[in-house]
């Protein structure tokens, strides 16, 4: 079983549709896929048609427990070969106070313990884990360090989110010299516009800094895109004849070449 969180310290960069595009084309292909909610907003559970406030789905519940659950029991089946740990707050930044305040009931390393324990748990159910981080700093994102395989990093073609990006890059080196597992995969960038000459700038600048890490494949701007979030039909979205449907598809193929041949996405990296 593999763990990959999309991750992103920034809002707004696509995080939780690549998340929701690349759960859909893994299960199309026969992957059993997990994607866990770790955002406070919930916009993942919504766009999986997944009621929100579920006592019995929360998280954060999970990982307080005494008695460790399985992640199995959890999840929810959204579609064939898809379920999704809900997040089970009812409101924004609910999750979030949840996340510190059991790091000051447990200390941050058995926390971390905990959400590797309760994720591996599901190797007897899924072949994938996808987690959809929130735009967090700090511990809730150490915590998806410690407990992903493999990460994944939408980022949008401006020179904001790629000042973000160098910060982010130097906080997963952090967290591996701390003994995290997490490997960045993938920098994935995300509502490009072909059009704009800033946009060719800020692709070459991205290529000239993080060279392999960067996809072959981009993200276009793609009006449907937005409108399925407005018509709540993103869990439809994959299957779609449209730019940004399409992009997702071929970023899917790479993604999984690169998980399949770790070594060599290694090497085109250095």
């Amino acid at each position: 079983m593999q763990i990959i969180g999309i991750i992103n310290g920034k809002g707004g960069v696509a995080k939780t549709t690549t998340s929701a595009q690349l759960a859909q084309q893994f299960a199309a292909a026969g992957r059993r896929t997990c994607l866990v909610d770790w955002d406070g907003q919930g916009d993942l559970t919504r766009a999986m048609h997944s009621p929100r406030e579920d006592a019995t789905a929360k998280l954060t519940a999970a990982l307080a427990a005494a008695k460790p659950r399985a992640l199995r029991s959890l999840a929810r089946k959204v579609q064939d070969n898809l379920w999704i740990v809900r997040n089970g707050e009812p409101e924004d930044g609910a999750f979030q106070d949840a996340l510190y305040e059991l790091r000051h009931t447990l200390g941050e390393e058995q926390a971390v313990r905990r959400l590797r324990g309760l994720l591996g748990s599901g190797a007897q159910h899924f072949d994938l884990i996808i987690i959809d981080s929130g735009p967090y700093q700090g511990f809730p994102r150490r915590m998806v360090l410690h407990a992903a395989d493999h990460l994944v990093v939408p980022v949008q073609a401006q020179r904001a989110s790629i000042e973000g990006l160098a910060n982010l890059t130097r906080f997963i080196e952090s967290a591996r010299a701390e003994g995290a597992p997490a490997q960045l995969c993938a920098i994935l960038p995300a509502a490009v516009d072909d059009n704009l000459r800033l946009t060719s700038a800020m692709m070459r600048s991205l290529n000239q800094y993080y060279g392999g890490y960067v996809l072959r494949s981009y993200i276009r701007q793609d009006a449907r895109l937005p409108e399925s979030w407005d018509k709540h039909t993103l869990r439809r979205f994959a299957s779609r004849k449209s730019a940004a449907a399409e992009d997702y598809r071929d970023a899917y193929v790479e993604i999984v070449n690169r998980l399949e041949r770790p070594a060599e996405a290694a090497e085109a990296a250095e």
